[in-house]
């Protein structure tokens, strides 16, 4: 099968890019609304793209080449049918805002520890029972969405967390009430459930 040349396939997708633009120096990629069911190899080369939006799409998975994207400071891969993120998730060092809410997920890569700048994590309305220790010891995280989950408890290392303004827990019905007393205690963020 012969591969389509990037540029072509942008345009068939439906994304213009202005003439004095090479595709080489995109800053930011709205692939939204496309019914993509794989994204084009030559995406994970746009050496300084900050932001892509894949939302509401047909993505089974993120190749794990989304980690080439150094740049990277926005990513939303909302509505898809996403059952994990790629290990490689955590190559993204620049990453601020990572939206996920709204698939299949049922595990987070412990990686995800690696997103030293990511302020803000929405993983509402996923398939998640449990987190990896490492979500908590992110640094500048301020606003996290959980709910919609599955999950019964926070790990540990959450009670520790100085850096959260915004909590969200709801609609995880299995949430133990002892934990959520505690974590109120503990926590000096809002917390939604």
């Amino acid at each position: 099968m012969t591969r389509i040349p990037f540029a072509q396939w942008l345009k068939d997708v439906g994304v213009v890019i202005p003439e004095a633009e090479t595709v080489a120096i995109i800053v930011k990629l709205d692939l939204s609304r496309r019914r993509l069911k794989a994204i084009h190899p030559d995406v994970f080369r746009l050496e300084k793209l900050e932001e892509l939006d894949l939302f509401f799409n047909e993505l089974t998975e993120i190749p794990p080449e989304i980690g080439n994207l150094l740049s990277l400071q926005k990513l939303n891969v909302s509505y898809n049918s996403l059952k994990q993120l790629p290990d490689s998730i955590g190559n993204l060092a620049q990453l601020r805002v990572l939206q996920a809410e709204v698939n299949q997920i049922a595990t987070l890569p412990a990686s995800i520890g690696q997103l030293t700048n990511l302020v803000q994590l929405n993983l509402m309305t996923n398939h998640l029972r449990k987190l990896p220790q490492e979500l908590a010891t992110l640094p500048k995280l301020l606003n996290l969405d959980l709910s919609g989950n599955k999950l019964r408890r926070l790990p540990r290392a959450f009670f520790q967390n100085k850096s959260l303004g915004l909590l969200n827990l709801g609609g995880n019905k299995k949430f133990r009430r002892f934990h959520l007393r505690r974590l109120k205690r503990k926590l000096k963020c809002r917390i939604m459930y």
